[in-house]
């Protein structure tokens, strides 16, 4: 009742309309009942609507309230009603103070559950004058855009990092990295997740790599965590500086300095050796090593500082022979007895990507049984190349689990795809897409496996939703160029594989 009078209050003051003005249009995910996020609705007159993180529209327009006003509705992944005429879409009687509420039918396995970055998340919900949850503000650290996620627990935090950055009062705000810290105590991922910003005098996001020379951006993967000499805990990652957004400029490893809260140049790596090095999403394993997935986990590493800093120690899995590198059809591979490719562990060669495989499958120079990173569709499609993920050991299904975008699929980048197998090293034979994206890209997908509920049955993975590769022209307001949270339950028979 207080935050409905001070809403009230508010609006008052300001000439607003009153949240007793709007009708609700509330869009809910009918098998689990909870509200859908960048759901669209547009009228006969082109006037477009998109529903917030809690699943609602906040509708009062002048001469269109006390009528019959028809929307078309469009949603990612979700079935809309059709009437007579093929017409996806639903009549509403407008009225102030009153509720529409929509229930449509999900085609995705997983479950689109919030945006986590950018502003007004909860718009509409707040001009209906409805809590917000975590009382979410409307902006944090003037953040309106982020692109693609690293997170790691660091010293029983999470720490999220993100990079280019658009700030409210610049479209080019933060370009050298970002990021924020969240407390996990007593966290509900399916309620939300409260982000502080480390932030600057101006109270933006301040750049976490601000390195010398200040020429060109910062992006920063393969995050990790691991001891020094003493036993201390320290936060490590990759970094690449690139003059634009793609010629690299160098690149190396930086770690995190506690009582400045930025990253500093820990190693510059040879620019030329792009694979022996950090990248993509990381994670440790029980074995002593760090192995780093992009998306496939293809290079690992020990898990020791000093060993990070030294280029050559780290080793890839591959079948292509010392002192050798990809050379299509004329690739020089290591054979057992039977003809088969040998893989090993090695510093001295290269790993293969999907598309490597394929090649070298085409030209006869590997068998079937030898593929390692070439999922076939589960439904019988076509094979997906993935283009960036994650893997994860789960508990529930007692198997590494990844969780990847694909490229080149039905969209640029806009298909997610969950694989599992019983060695890291593969082979991933089998996948099953549980996003897609109509025209519309959401790339780098991560799964947070320290989100994980119910012994590893529910998870959560999140990746950047935009417009930029897709050829699509219209972005989609307040969510473009942003992190969205999906959750995925591991128990769904569709995943069986």
């Amino acid at each position: 009742m207080r935050l409905l009078l001070a809403s009230l209050v508010a609006f008052t003051m300001t000439g607003l309309a009153a949240p007793s003005d709007y009708h609700t249009i509330e869009v809910l995910d009918a098998q689990t009942q909870r509200g859908v996020p960048l759901v669209k609705l547009e009228t006969t007159s082109r006037v477009r609507y998109v529903t917030d993180s809690a699943g609602r529209v906040a509708f009062h327009e002048p001469g269109l309230m006390n009528t019959d006003v028809f929307f078309t509705i469009r949603s990612h992944g979700y079935e809309a009603p059709k009437d007579g005429f093929g017409l996806t879409g639903i009549k509403v009687k407008s009225a102030a103070g009153k509720t529409t509420q929509l229930k449509l039918k999900r085609k995705n396995i997983a479950e689109r559950l919030y945006r986590t970055t950018g502003e007004g998340i909860y718009r509409d919900t707040e001009l209906l004058g409805l809590p917000v949850p975590l009382n979410t503000p409307p902006i944090r650290a003037g953040v309106t855009g982020q692109d693609s996620a690293q997170v790691v627990i660091y010293k029983n935090q999470a720490r999220w990092f993100w990079g280019d950055t658009s700030h409210l009062n610049y479209g080019l705000g933060n370009f050298r990295t970002c990021g924020a810290v969240v407390d996990l105590t007593g966290l509900d991922t399916t309620k939300g997740i409260a982000l502080n910003y480390f932030t600057n005098e101006n109270g933006l996001s301040k750049q976490m790599c601000p390195f010398e020379p200040k020429d060109g951006v910062v992006w920063i993967d393969g995050l990790t965590t691991v001891r020094d000499s003493k036993g201390q805990e320290r936060m490590v990652t990759r970094f690449t500086r690139l003059k634009g957004l793609s010629a690299p400029l160098e690149h190396g490893l930086a770690i995190w300095n506690d009582e400045q809260s930025i990253f500093e140049r820990l190693a510059r790596f040879d620019l030329k050796n792009q694979w022996q090095c950090p990248r993509g999403q990381a994670f440790t394993a029980p074995d002593g090593y760090i192995y780093f997935a992009a998306p496939f986990p293809t290079v690992r590493v020990k898990a020791q500082l000093e060993t990070l800093k030294q280029q050559a120690n780290y080793e890839a899995w591959t079948p292509i022979k010392d002192g050798q590198a990809f050379a299509g059809k004329d690739t020089a591979l290591v054979r057992n007895t039977d003809n088969s490719a040998y893989y090993r562990w090695t510093t001295k060669a290269p790993p293969l990507t999907t598309k490597e495989e394929q090649e070298l499958l085409r030209a006869g120079r590997l068998l079937p049984s030898d593929l390692r990173w070439s999922p076939a569709d589960s439904a019988g499609g076509k094979s997906p190349v993935m283009h960036a993920g994650s893997v994860r050991w789960n508990n529930y299904r007692k198997r590494h689990i990844m969780i990847a975008t694909e490229i080149g699929g039905t969209s640029m980048l806009g298909e997610v795809w969950y694989a599992e197998a019983e060695q890291l090293t593969g082979p991933w034979n089998r996948a099953t897409k549980i996003v897609t994206h109509e025209n519309y890209d959401f790339y780098n997908s991560v799964h947070h496996a320290f989100l994980d509920q119910d012994g590893g049955r529910r998870t959560f993975f999140e990746g950047t939703y935009t417009y930029t590769f897709s050829g699509q022209t219209n972005a989609t307001p307040r969510y473009e160029y942003n992190q969205i949270l999906y959750s995925l339950d591991l128990s769904d028979p569709r995943l069986r594989h």
